[in-house]
């Protein structure tokens, strides 16, 4: 395996905010122009913008409807089985490797945790190992959470019988309206010294109403001193490989428009101009990965799944207002190359990675790449040297505040406050 090459780069495409469309796909010898009405027709624009509507009503699966409706979960042997193990695998251990990074740095016990879009709870296991003491997790789906119960007391009762000293609470919300109250949902006495978000941070892109309150969801409840991680697909290597795709090998996407992919997943843009006036949101394109964001037609043609691409530029700075200052980012194929040095990252590499001796590994590697993680940091560092590290040193804030909780029973939150 080999770290990502610099050409997986590109430049921010919002560099030039003078343009009247923001244009990052602007290869013409790649994509065609979309056809543009004329200024003076009106109702040829009116039936361009409903047609556009209903083709990407037929492209692409809202992840509120993907999600809500039970997405199919292979479960334990059906992962096994699955042809992206490899892929799997690697993106488990990059997410074991930052919470265990942050939760050591956070205390060694202790850490209360906000999980944001938390699923089927697939990394609980990865909290509890760092002997977390309050777990939240919080989701649009009322049917992955009683997932994520279930699979919360299969671990219980496999690894820790009657000797479970966490507080687990799951609740149901949509975590980027800006009409949510999902905070309140939660005791007012309760704070948290780590927020995560894997993989589901493009869904708040949508615009800049529900990032700010999905970003207050993040910040209002984080300790100072605390730390917001998170997994994404990273903004300049999706271009890229958008704009490059003929150059891509065994693209067996090139007679559809702005689409790129391999065997295993693909990607799916809808248009090729961005309305400039809508800056860094919206930019929305339908993304599938076999066994994954998995959905198909009763033809089984691929029925892609929204997201939205984060502009982590864009993002860092509107992160600021909220006393979030990035501390890490990494593609996911330089995060390995760093981290498997480091010996116990490299243990726990050996651990997660052995015996996936897969034939397809060089494909999924192409996705892998897809891929970085993200650390910010509440409020920014103290570098004062005359302090000692011994003062200095985080205090989880369960432990600071002496909180014990009464009964160690899960609980799940579905209520609304219409």
């Amino acid at each position: 395996m080999s770290k990502s090459d610099d050409d997986d780069k590109e430049e921010n495409f919002f560099a030039n905010k003078n343009n009247n469309n923001v244009m990052p796909l602007e290869e013409k010898e790649v994509f065609e122009e979309m056809p543009s009405p004329k200024p003076d027709d009106k109702e040829n624009q009116k039936k361009q913008k409903t047609e556009t509507k209903e083709k990407e009503k037929e492209k692409f699966v809202s992840y509120k409807e993907y999600y809500s409706s039970g997405y199919r979960d292979p479960g334990k042997e059906g992962r096994k089985a699955s042809r992206i193990i490899f892929l799997r695998s690697f993106n488990n251990w990059v997410k074991a490797s930052m919470i265990n990074k942050y939760c050591r740095r956070l205390g060694k016990e202790g850490v209360a945790v906000l999980e944001l879009c938390c699923g089927k709870g697939g990394d609980l296991d990865k909290y509890f190992m760092n002997n977390i003491k309050l777990f939240v997790g919080a989701d649009i789906s009322k049917e992955s959470l009683k997932n994520a119960m279930d699979r919360l007391e299969k671990i219980k009762n496999e690894k820790y019988k009657d000797n479970f000293r966490i507080k687990c609470i799951f609740i149901k919300d949509d975590l980027s309206s800006p009409d949510n109250r999902f905070l309140e949902k939660i005791n007012k006495n309760y704070y948290f010294d780590l927020v995560s978000c894997q993989f589901a941070l493009h869904y708040h892109f949508q615009n800049e109403k529900r990032l700010n309150a999905f970003l207050t969801n993040v910040s209002s409840r984080l300790c100072p001193g605390g730390y917001f991680i998170g997994t994404i697909i990273e903004d300049n290597v999706i271009v890229k490989r958008l704009r490059n795709r003929k150059n891509i090998i065994d693209n067996k996407y090139l007679k559809e428009k702005f689409t790129f992919g391999n065997e295993y997943y693909s990607v799916k843009f809808s248009q090729k101009h961005f309305d400039v006036k809508n800056g860094p949101f919206g930019i929305k394109y339908g993304f599938y990965l076999e066994d994954s964001i998995d959905n198909r037609d009763e033809e089984g043609k691929i029925k892609y799944v929204e997201e939205y691409l984060i502009v982590f530029n864009e993002f860092v700075e509107l992160c600021k207002k909220y006393d979030l200052y990035l501390v890490e980012k990494e593609n996911f194929t330089k995060f390995y190359s760093d981290y498997v040095k480091m010996e116990h990252f490299k243990r726990l590499s050996e651990k997660m990675l052995k015996d996936l001796n897969n034939i397809n590994i060089k494909q999924q590697w192409e996705i892998i790449q897809l891929y970085m993680v993200f650390a910010f940091r509440k409020g920014k560092e103290n570098n004062n040297n005359n302090n000692s590290k011994e003062k200095n040193r985080y205090i989880p804030y369960l432990i600071k505040n002496k909180i014990e909780f009464k009964n160690y029973e899960p609980e799940l939150n579905e209520g609304t406050f219409d």
